[in-house]
């Protein structure tokens, strides 16, 4: 860290592997070594670090290189092909993973949780990236079909810095669409989390599949806090219900079922 702390690194990549996750017998030093890489990365001694814990991969690598007795090896590769990463999966990941600037990525064709719920409780799963925008690296604006368009107000400006702290770019417009700007499912759910977190709207994740603008994403999310700023206070509706006679709350509630009942004839 010492001799490239003065460099303007764009990434830092360490190949770590699964095993520092789910442990494997026999290979107590080599989990602990990828364990030093995974922790190191998530020191953030080194600006823009990041530690890819590899599952084995199907055509390359030390699981297909590893000398094994027949009947093992012939184990193993039934293995790799069931459950290993194909080459061009493994390139599609490694571009997704630079984008997202996460400090630590779990890259796996199978479901850890069973084997070790405890493995990946921890918080690089879904990360919060709470370094200042000025410290991120950030890339030029690509080519896009879209012109590049400020933002209009407050809402606009917190999301484009969110999407341009996530996405690693420097300038996003309002018009920009998320996924061609690289943005994708994993990306997604630490959008919505961030909204969350700054504008206190929850939105549902596939809101971002089908609003894929600031633009519309600015206008929903205004819209949803116009809703939730309403009259609906449940607490304020039952102590106005409370206040009623009981003259008055029989004469509500006919009211209510003549008047379903005239809608429903209606509709028929």
């Amino acid at each position: 860290a010492s001799l490239l702390k003065d460099l303007p690194l764009d990434l830092f990549i360490l190949c770590s592997s699964i095993t520092s996750i789910r442990g494997a017998v026999g290979q107590v030093d080599y989990c602990a070594a990828n364990c030093y890489l995974d922790a190191f990365a998530r020191s953030r001694q080194l600006a823009n670090c990041i530690s890819i814990n590899w599952d084995a991969w199907q055509e390359v690598g030390m699981a297909v290189d590893a000398k094994l007795p027949a009947d093992l090896l012939e184990r193993r590769k039934k293995e790799l092909e069931a459950t290993g990463i194909r080459p061009k999966e493994g390139v599609d990941a490694f571009d997704r993973i630079i984008r997202a600037r996460l400090s630590q990525v779990i890259v796996s064709t199978q479901n850890l949780l069973p084997s070790s719920p405890e493995s990946i409780a921890f918080d690089t799963a879904v990360e919060q990236t709470t370094l200042p925008l000025a410290e991120v690296t950030l890339h030029p604006r690509p080519m896009l079909q879209s012109n590049y368009a400020a933002p209009r107000n407050d809402i606009d400006v917190a999301i484009a810095e969110i999407w341009q702290r996530l996405l690693g770019i420097e300038q996003v417009g309002i018009y920009d669409n998320f996924f061609e700007l690289g943005g994708h499912s994993l990306l997604a759910t630490q959008v919505a989390s961030r909204l969350r977190e700054s504008l206190k709207v929850d939105l549902p994740l596939r809101t971002l599949f089908e609003v894929t603008t600031i633009a519309d994403l600015s206008d929903k999310i205004s819209s949803t806090q116009q809703v939730m700023s309403g009259p609906t206070d449940v607490g304020a509706i039952l102590e106005e219900l409370e206040q009623l006679s009981e003259e008055e709350a029989q004469q509500l509630l006919s009211t209510e079922v003549q008047t379903r009942a005239t809608g429903e004839n209606f509709s028929t």
